[in-house]
């Protein structure tokens, strides 16, 4: 089996530091290797290059993980190939019309397979007339040995709320409430009285070392595809107090896992007695999130998505 991954040409392959998108292809390269695959990753803007690369190869499948290349897409018509859209308006996409114009349409007109992150956002792409019979979910994974572990976190009475800070994950929501909520992450100033509560931009190392000081973390998007964020939160231990459209592939029925409804977003009261009663279930019960987390396991994950390649190549379309 010979795969290639087209990726934007923005962020090197592995990413320094942030890049989720560069993180799962570099995930996939290394797990499918691990299966005996061929692959390959073409990161890079001059997509003459790439396809013309491409089409002297001979390979078995194509994944384009930038969707905005999609209609300069110009391969060889034998090969089968998929398009994901990592858009975190993809599962909520009617609060940013943009969207829709700018992925939406070409996703309608592609002749090739739809993965979709999540089961959500496969319906959207089905009322939108995608055949649902082309789109296949592809959840994200986690490389869940990269995390550190602890049975007890650090800080018993804190949360940390992690990520770009911008209006679509909602940090402003919690920012300055005297709920014992860390911030890490760039991107807009969030306003705090006190600058303790921001940690600035941490490194994958931080990441990876600190996170386990947490009892649980906090994402209250309006919207989301399959955040990272969260299976490396279960990763390192951590409880999850997330929004309705943060939710993708988990089990809400878990006693770790608790959904704030869009109806309770500004809730004060309600935000932070669940925030409080979740730090107080995921402090005590670590080892039940460390197994729940192991389903997120990029090994699972690879194999789970070389089974549908496989399906789709062994396909007779005739």
């Amino acid at each position: 089996m010979k795969i290639a991954f087209i990726c934007a040409g923005d962020i090197q392959v592995p990413p320094p530091s942030w890049g989720a998108v560069e993180i799962l292809v570099w995930e996939y390269y290394q797990n499918l290797k691990n299966y005996g695959v061929d692959v390959t990753i073409y990161n890079n803007k001059d997509l003459n290059f790439v396809f013309n690369s491409i089409n002297n190869e001979k390979f078995d499948f194509v994944h384009l993980q930038h969707e905005d290349y999609l209609p300069y897409f110009n391969i060889n018509k034998n090969i089968k190939y998929a398009v994901t859209s990592h858009c975190g308006w993809a599962e909520n996409y009617t609060y940013y019309e943009p969207y829709y114009w700018k992925t939406f349409k070409s996703m309608l007109k592609t002749d090739g397979f739809v993965f979709a992150l999540s089961e959500q956002i496969k319906q959207n792409y089905i009322n939108f007339g995608v055949d649902k019979n082309k789109i296949f979910v592809t959840k994200n994974g986690v490389n869940i040995d990269k995390y550190k572990k602890s049975l007890k976190p650090k800080y018993e009475n804190r949360s940390l709320y992690l990520g770009k800070i911008e209006n679509r994950k909602r940090q402003h929501l919690v920012a300055d409430k005297d709920l014992n909520i860390d911030f890490a992450g760039f991107g807009q100033q969030l306003q705090l009285s006190n600058t303790n509560n921001f940690l600035g931009m941490w490194s994958k190392t931080d990441v990876y070392e600190k996170m386990t000081d947490y009892a649980n973390l906090i994402l209250l998007s309006v919207s989301e595809a399959h955040p990272l964020v969260c299976m490396e939160a279960l990763s390192s231990g951590l409880g999850l107090v997330i929004s309705e459209k943060s939710a993708a592939n988990l089990d809400i029925n878990k006693k770790f896992i608790s959904i704030i409804p869009e109806s309770k977003i500004s809730d004060y009261n309600y935000i932070k007695n669940t925030i409080e009663s979740n730090r107080a279930y995921s402090v005590q019960n670590r080892n039940e999130i460390y197994e729940y987390s192991q389903l997120f396991d990029w090994k699972e994950v690879a194999k789970q998505y070389l089974d549908i390649v496989q399906s789709l190549v062994n396909k007779d379309d005739k």
